[in-house]
């Protein structure tokens, strides 16, 4: 997985839309590929949470709060922001 985030950008949407369970033995790897992620200086925004597994991350730690999105366009504007600030 490293050598797969190697030279991809550093804004990354993870769409969960019609994603109603995840299993407990996924949140190990999805912590790594988060992490991963964060030791490279990218953003990750999650979009179309069930609520169930809304809850489930947050609660577990597995992602915060201010990464999660309601929908992909307030993801993307979110990452513009954060391009136009560094510019």
């Amino acid at each position: 997985m490293k050598n797969a985030l190697k030279n991809l950008s550093q804004f990354f949407i993870i769409y969960f839309r019609e994603v109603t369970s995840v299993k407990t033995s996924s949140h190990r790897i999805f912590a790594l590929m988060q992490k991963m992620i964060r030791d490279k200086m990218g953003f990750i925004r999650i979009c179309g949470l069930h609520p169930n597994i809304k809850k489930e991350f947050l609660d577990s730690g597995i992602v915060k709060d201010e990464e999660i999105c309601d929908n992909i366009r307030t993801a993307t504007a979110i990452f513009e922001l954060v391009k136009f600030r560094k510019t």
